[in-house]
């Protein structure tokens, strides 16, 4: 297997992009990172940029970085490869972060083009799908290629300290050459990112569903309480919630809200959602395990919404553990799905919708 090393520049802040940008949920380095790691043909993977934030973002992903000020391709890979210890890669996949839908398999797709001992480089590049004018007067040009950040080369293409000229072209999709220095392309990207989002959750849903049991404080509620001067206590819930759990109860599953706590504001909410209600539950898991017996439901066949470090345990006890966005990280880690909507604010409605379009 040869060597391939990618070199991911993400230069940092500037006024034409941000490397750091929130994406998806995640800072825009972090998807190119998770690209070159998810690639089979990728032995080495270095960050170079000399940015504060970029550097300190890349190493919580546990990235290598390589310090430096150039920003030109060929550039950054000859400073890369004078500053690396160990044998000399094979190849060099060159990265460029602004790139954030590239795949693992579309870089590994690129780099097997290199299989072909007569080819020196390659391009990742998508179709254009409307035809481009040029020149004066202007001629009309169809089937036109944009680059999508990603070229691979063999490492003696690269002594020149100049980009190689590809030598051959691999087609991906045309989704791949959206750029977040571009802000009508960030706005698409979101958007495909979020539909892959809600297909790989949906993906996870247990199949059969029989049950969904929710926690309450920070799962129906923003975690927050409002204390009249007369001891009186109230909470915020989202009105979106009550549609989404009626659809999931005309759609046959049992439903639960089992909650350590003793509030009469739990009560009153479960019963204008019209849902069952365990409150003053120390030992969930226990109280848990009996309520699916008495049903005859499996436990794989549950979804567990929680918040908190009380949640851990059905989390990991059901078939699918839901943690909502703002959970502590012990819920967060224990849980095998995370809601993109924080307690209180959607959650529930998000998790509702999920399920209803797998039911339908």
């Amino acid at each position: 297997m040869s060597r391939c090393l990618a070199i991911l520049i993400a230069p940092g802040s500037s006024a034409e992009r941000d490397d750091c940008v929130l994406l998806g949920g995640l800072p825009l380095v972090a998807h190119a990172v998770r690209a070159a790691r998810a690639a089979s043909s990728v032995t080495r993977l270095v960050v170079a940029t000399q940015d504060e934030a970029v550097i300190a973002a890349s190493r919580r992903l546990g990235a290598e970085v390589v310090a430096t000020p150039a920003t030109e391709g060929g550039a950054v890979v000859m400073a890369v490869l004078e500053a690396l210890d160990g044998a000399a890669p094979d190849l060099v996949l060159l990265l460029d972060a602004a790139f954030p839908l590239v795949t693992g398999a579309d870089l590994d797709q690129l780099v097997a083009r290199l299989d072909d001992a007569s080819l020196s480089s390659a391009l990742l590049a998508a179709p254009i799908p409307q035809a481009v004018w040029a020149g004066e007067p202007p001629v009309r040009h169809t089937g036109g290629l944009r680059e999508c950040g990603a070229v691979v080369a063999r490492r003696s293409a690269w002594s020149a300290g100049e980009l190689p000229l590809p030598t051959a072209t691999v087609v991906v999709d045309a989704s791949r050459a959206l750029t977040a220095k571009d802000e009508l392309d960030a706005a698409q990207i979101e958007a495909v990112m979020l539909r892959e989002q809600r297909r790989v959750m949906a993906s996870r849903l247990p199949n059969p569903l029989e049950a969904v049991v929710f926690d309450f404080d920070g799962v129906f509620t923003d975690n927050r309480v409002l204390v009249t001067d007369d001891g009186h206590e109230a909470v915020h819930c989202h009105r979106g919630d009550g549609l989404g759990l009626e659809h999931l109860r005309d759609g046959g599953l049992h439903l639960l809200i089992l909650s350590k706590e003793r509030n009469p504001v739990v009560a009153r909410r479960a019963e204008k959602l019209k849902l069952p209600c365990q409150q003053s539950t120390d030992d969930k898991v226990t109280y848990l395990t009996g309520w699916l017996a008495e049903r005859g439901i499996s436990p794989e066949a549950t979804i567990y919404v929680g918040n908190d470090v009380n949640d851990v345990g059905p989390l990991q006890m059901v078939g699918l553990g839901v943690a909502v966005a703002d959970a502590h990280p012990a819920a967060l880690a224990a849980a095998q799905m995370v809601l993109t909507k924080a307690g209180g604010m959607g959650a529930i409605r998000e998790l509702c919708d999920l399920i209803e379009s797998q039911l339908s």
